[in-house]
């Protein structure tokens, strides 16, 4: 039997859930591969003879076949199909009218989390959950030292773009008033953000505070602030995820939460927002998580306020207390982040696609 996926192939969440899932749904079902985009980035040497295939199919598409969307629900009407199941994700928790009125023309509509189902389901739109998933070749468990070296410096983690929603700023308010510069600690972060066009180094500076410095050629190692260029495949993020040692996450609301799936898939000590997509994953005993948050409108964001619903504010104080725990506890924190191995063998995207060509199945029949 023969599907048509629709999906961007990129770095970013949609882009890597459809190549993923397409991937491993093309293993049991004939899958016709058709890219939103022209350009294809964030592809492993070992996908590209699966993906080339699977794109070779366009050429003799049929619009009969069942078709995957994987694309915002406003953007329903964009392909093709006899029966159209739509895969979605967001981060408030209302819908816009726009996304209502195209999901409810579906046949069937896939969400990551228990957390958008519930909030779909407000609006009487049904929906099933096909939880995201990590690629076990690459993001393997990667055992961390156990008797931390204190002259070596200890490096939290940040990714994301740099977006208001990831709440960046309040993570280096909070860095900078907990952490002194004599502290052998660092802030290591991957925040590049190709849709925004504002100077990110500048806004960086502009927040460091009480001596803290970025990291430049005049800097060098006094520098406890480090922003990476992106990488261009995941392989080369496996290589950062290994060589620093504890993530952190303070969202006000995730659609997926992917970033922090693959860093406690290798044995990354997390800090996370409790709140959002990411509830599907973590729990008390595989991440530090930020509890004491409360809701907020959209209407107060700069950047979303056009959106409806809310999102939440993380506390920094709590912020402080866990970033500073997990460094004078880091023995302690990598039992923790062994937990998570436990949890996230049910995250494998075989699985994920098992469950995707189940609910195809029942479409269809």
């Amino acid at each position: 039997m023969q599907i048509n996926i629709f999906s961007e192939i990129s770095n970013f969440s949609y882009g890597v859930i459809g190549k993923n899932l397409a991937i491993e749904l093309n293993k049991n079902l004939e899958v016709c591969l058709a890219p939103n985009f022209h350009q294809l980035s964030g592809i492993e040497k070992s996908e590209i003879k699966e993906l080339q295939k699977m794109i070779d199919r366009l050429n003799k598409i049929d619009f009969q076949n069942l078709g995957v969307m994987f694309a915002n629900g406003n953007q329903m009407f964009k392909f093709s199909g006899k029966k159209k199941i739509g895969y979605i994700h967001f981060f408030s928790d209302e819908v816009e009218g726009t996304w209502i009125n195209q999901l409810k023309q579906l046949d069937g509509v896939c969400v990551p989390s228990k957390w958008q189902q519930k909030i779909l389901g407000k609006y009487s739109i049904k929906s099933e959950v096909i939880p995201i998933g990590v690629n076990i070749e690459l993001f393997s468990y990667f055992k961390r030292y156990n008797n931390f070296d204190k002259t070596k410096k200890f490096k939290f983690f940040s990714i994301g773009k740099w977006d208001e929603r990831k709440n960046q700023k309040l993570l280096i308010e909070a860095f900078c008033e907990e952490f002194s510069v004599e502290e052998n600690v660092q802030l290591v972060c991957m925040w590049y953000n190709p849709f925004q066009r504002k100077n990110i180094i500048n806004e960086v500076i502009g927040n460091l505070t009480n001596k803290h410095k970025l990291f430049t050629k005049e800097t060098g190692n006094s520098a406890s602030v480090v922003l990476l260029n992106p990488v261009n495949n995941l392989s080369e993020l496996v290589n950062v995820y290994k060589n620093v040692n504890c993530g952190v996450f303070p969202y006000r609301a995730e659609r997926t939460g992917l970033r922090l799936l693959e860093s406690l898939a290798t044995g990354m000590p997390c800090i996370a927002t409790d709140y959002s997509a990411t509830t599907e994953f973590i729990n008390e005993n595989n991440c530090y998580l930020l509890k004491n948050n409360k809701k907020i409108s959209l209407k107060n964001s700069d950047s979303y306020k056009m959106l409806k619903g809310n999102w939440v504010d993380v506390e920094k104080e709590e912020l402080k207390k866990q970033m500073r725990f997990v460094f004078e506890n880091y023995e302690e924190s990598l039992k923790k982040s062994e937990n998570s191995m436990l949890e996230l063998k049910k995250r494998f995207w075989w699985n994920s696609a098992n469950k995707l060509t189940s609910y195809i199945l029942n479409i269809i029949n």
